[in-house]
């Protein structure tokens, strides 16, 4: 189940935590484990991060499942067409 949480103090977040900037944080609690790239690949190849990319690459801004997995996995410095 997801559920709100105070933004972690020492985050890249943390910083906009603050009046007059906002930030809110969720979490979910999962069984198991993960590495960083693979849970990034997962989360930029659903659904709806592929429709996000259709609608880029209408605009000629487009990436590919592959960009995202080799961004994860720290291949690369940033995503072809969405880095720019």
């Amino acid at each position: 189940m997801v559920h709100s949480s105070a933004v972690p103090s020492g985050t890249l977040l943390s910083r906009y935590d603050s009046p007059p900037a906002y930030a809110d944080c969720f979490v979910v609690d999962v069984d198991g484990t993960a590495d960083v790239g693979s849970f990034c690949a997962a989360f930029y190849t659903t659904f709806l991060f592929r429709i996000e990319r259709v609608i880029l690459a209408m605009l000629g801004r487009n990436a590919t499942d592959h960009d995202a997995a080799s961004l994860a996995r720290g291949e690369r410095q940033g995503i072809r067409g969405l880095d720019s």
